[in-house]
């Protein structure tokens, strides 16, 4: 049986291959660390990868993908043209 580092490659690797995560459980069960492991093997491979620690808002969910995107420009533009943007940029990539 693999490891949690084994179950941590597996992740990132759907995780590349665009699927997405979500991650709910109670306080202290390992959450954040696990998003912070990924997030800095993404950053090191030169991916973009944002971080949401919340998502009460589709607003939270865009600011993460403007630090993952930080090429594209959003500047002056409303909320929902920027979103069309920054998933734009994430097809491409």
């Amino acid at each position: 049986m693999a490891g949690p580092r084994g179950f941590e490659r597996r992740l990132a690797a759907r995780l590349q291959a665009g699927e997405h995560l979500f991650l709910y459980g109670p306080r202290g069960t390992g959450k954040s660390t696990l998003v912070g492991r990924l997030q800095r093997h993404f950053q090191a491979a030169g991916m973009p990868c944002g971080l949401s620690t919340t998502t009460a808002h589709l607003c939270d969910l865009t600011q993460a993908m403007e630090r993952a995107y930080s090429g594209v420009d959003t500047g002056g533009i409303d909320r929902r043209r920027a979103r069309g943007r920054l998933v734009m940029a994430a097809d491409r990539r």
